[in-house]
């Protein structure tokens, strides 16, 4: 492939991709930067590609929690998809979310709750909206609920996320365990850390058997489920004390 072949630009993005899933994120910000360079040189630098590779790169860096450059980019990306497409259109919801996670991460929590009824409502209008999309959607929502304080309404979130996901996906995708894996921190800092090893073992397998070893989720589900073992552990003597006592 010669330096000036018109598809340079996508290969550099799906190797971005590539590597993103892997886990190996700085290969995939390296690779992600260079197709956005090429594609800032060409004429497709007001276009959607070039927000789409804005808006991955943001998300790369949402996973390495760098939410400053995750945040400038999501915005970016946002400016310019609305510019794109227009505020209501049927792909922004995936923006908003995206954009209202970090929000979340930055603990921003109505700036996110903001973004996220704005998706909502774009999807609810929308009969063709994507059903996996939604779910996506419902998760985040269900993240900032519970950092509002709004526990029950955000295990209704997440569960209906998690319903959506296994019928878009299947019961073993990673994002099926993602979900599996926040209602397990929800339970675990609610007291019920029985549910919550459930949800965490549930999410512990699915990624053994999807991602590779060395992947950032498959090693936090990990030491969730090591972490309420060694609770669960703890706590049976003294439960079974008191029965006894009883």
């Amino acid at each position: 492939m010669t330096f000036d072949d018109p598809n340079r630009a996508n290969v550099y993005y799906v190797l971005a991709r590539a590597y993103r899933w892997m886990g190996k994120y700085q290969h995939a910000i390296e690779y992600f930067r260079r197709a956005k360079l090429l594609q800032k040189r060409s004429s497709s630098h007001s276009c959607y590609v070039y927000a789409n590779t804005l808006a991955d790169l943001a998300v790369t860096f949402s996973q390495l929690n760098d939410t400053t450059k995750a945040l400038s980019l999501h915005e970016q990306a946002v400016t310019l998809f609305r510019r794109i497409l227009g505020a209501n259109h049927i792909d922004m919801p995936l923006y908003y979310t995206q954009l209202a996670y970090v929000y979340w991460q930055e603990k921003r929590y109505e700036n996110a709750h903001t973004l996220l009824l704005a998706a909502l409502s774009i999807l609810k209008e929308d009969l063709t909206s994507n059903f996996a999309g939604l779910g996506l959607t419902k998760h985040t929502m269900g993240l900032v609920k519970y950092a509002m304080g709004q526990r029950e309404e955000a295990v209704r979130f997440l569960q209906e996320a998690l319903e959506m996901r296994r019928k878009s996906y299947a019961d073993d995708h990673p994002h099926v365990a993602r979900a599996y894996y926040d209602l397990a921190l929800i339970y675990m800092e609610t007291g019920n850390e029985q549910v919550a090893l459930e949800y965490a073992q549930a999410a512990l397998t699915i990624y053994q058997a999807k991602v590779p070893k060395t992947h950032t989720e498959l090693k936090r589900s990990l030491d969730l489920v090591e972490r309420l073992s060694c609770q669960r552990e703890y706590m049976l003597p003294y439960s079974n004390f008191g029965s006894v006592n009883q």
